[in-house]
C-alpha cells in the first residue's frame, strides 16, 4: 500500500487547525482502496479556469446548511430544538398560533435567548441581569404555581422554612 504524498507540510495545506470529518473520510477512502494521491498546493485567485470553478462552488457550498462543517450544522440543527422546546412548554401554550409568532421579533428573541457571555461590556450586562430576572420569577413558587394551574394549588400555603409567612415570591 502507498501512502498519500504530500507535497509540501501539512500545516501548509491544512492549515493548522486540526482535519475536519471530510479530510479524515478522504484519507480512509484512499487507505480502503490503496490509492496514490498526490496533492499540490495551487496558488489562489491566480485567474485559472479551473480556480475559479472552485472558487465558485466553494462561496455556493457556504450557502448551503448541509454542505457547512458539521459542527455548525448541528449548532442550527439544536437552536431549531431549543425554538420547539420553548414553545412546547405548558406555559407557552397561547403562543402556538401563527398571529402571534408573526408579531415576535426573532432576532432579539434569539439574542435574549442566546446572549454573548463573553462581552462585559454595559449593555450586555444589563441584559444579563434582564435575563436572571425573569429566570428567577420562573420558579415554582406558589404564587407562579397559582398562576399556571389555580385548579391544582392553594393559596393557603405556609413558606415550608419558617412555616410563618405565605409562600411567595417577594419572601422566597
Amino acid at each position: 500500500m502507498t501512502k498519500p504524498k504530500l507535497v509540501g507540510d501539512e500545516t501548509e495545506i491544512f492549515g493548522k487547525r486540526p482535519y475536519n470529518v471530510w479530510w479524515i473520510l478522504r484519507f480512509k477512502i484512499i487507505k480502503f482502496f490503496k490509492l496514490s494521491v498526490q496533492l499540490v498546493k495551487v496558488k489562489v485567485h491566480n485567474d485559472s479556469e479551473y480556480n475559479n470553478m472552485v472558487d465558485n462552488l466553494a462561496k455556493d457550498a457556504n450557502r448551503n446548511l448541509i454542505e457547512k462543517e458539521v459542527t455548525i450544522m448541528i449548532k442550527h440543527i439544536r437552536e431549531t430544538q431549543w425554538i420547539e422546546e420553548f414553545f412546547n412548554l405548558h406555559r407557552n401554550e397561547c403562543w402556538n398560533n401563527s398571529e402571534t409568532l408573526a408579531e415576535i421579533e426573532w432576532s432579539c428573541t434569539f439574542r435574549v435567548l442566546k446572549g454573548n457571555m463573553e462581552l462585559t461590556n454595559f449593555s450586555e450586562h444589563e441584559l444579563n441581569l434582564f435575563k436572571v430576572k425573569i429566570r428567577t420569577e420562573e420558579l415554582p413558587t406558589l404564587d407562579n404555581l397559582i398562576k399556571r394551574k389555580p385548579h391544582v394549588y392553594s393559596s393557603k400555603w405556609k413558606c415550608p422554612m419558617c412555616l410563618k409567612e405565605d409562600k411567595t415570591y417577594s419572601h422566597l
